[in-house]
């Protein structure tokens, strides 16, 4: 897992944001769809300005939120993918 953890993740060029009550809606012109969410979803948007690795949004993840490690480092991986697979983040 320690290649994982150091993988750095960048928002996709190509994906316009916009934050609109408190919710961040961004939208994917590669493949054409929208998607919204709030709370650490747009904080870990908002971390992903410059690139970061796994291991560094999860640091500041657990400073910010009551989250144990594993837990962080798993759904925020599975989030990260999510946002890979509609190419709104890219690996670098």
């Amino acid at each position: 897992m320690d290649a994982t953890l150091n993988q750095k993740w960048t928002r996709s060029k190509s994906a316009l944001s916009s934050e609109v009550d408190q919710e961040t809606i961004i939208l994917s012109i590669e493949a054409d769809e929208y998607v919204g969410f709030e709370g650490v979803g747009s904080r870990i948007w908002e971390l992903l300005e410059t690139p970061k690795a796994l291991s560094e949004i999860c640091d500041q993840l657990m400073e910010e939120y009551e989250v144990k490690k594993e837990a962080c480092l798993t759904e925020t991986q599975a989030f990260l993918e999510s946002l890979l697979a509609k190419k709104i983040v890219e690996k670098l």
